[in-house]
């Protein structure tokens, strides 16, 4: 196919049972510089404690909650409860997936 010639909407990478407001969603949650930080942490180390996160990051665990909560309810971080508190982790390697498209777009 020439690369200007149209593509049916029947083959369009985006059709109506796609999903638009679902990639939204989870385009939105990834939307924060921070947050994308704590995507690229969970990447690199695989689980991560509230107190890791802390000391990493430098900012307070009630700030740094708020935003591990955008990332969970955006089924990008998985949280796992353990007596010493909570462990993050990333929900897939979808996710990591998405990380990669990411940093080839903008480096």
């Amino acid at each position: 196919m020439h690369p200007l010639e149209l593509i049916h909407p029947a083959d369009a990478p985006f059709r109506a049972d796609y999903g638009h407001e679902r990639a939204a969603g989870v385009m939105q949650a990834m939307g924060h510089g921070l947050r994308l930080h704590i995507l690229q942490l969970l990447a690199a180390e695989g689980e991560l404690g509230l107190t890791e996160f802390e000391q990493q990051l430098g900012i307070d665990s009630s700030q740094l909650a708020g935003h591990l909560q955008i990332l969970q309810q955006a089924e990008l971080v998985w949280c796992r409860r353990q007596p010493a508190g909570h462990c993050y982790m990333l929900r897939g390697d979808e996710v990591i997936t998405l990380l990669r498209s990411l940093k080839s777009l903008f480096g």
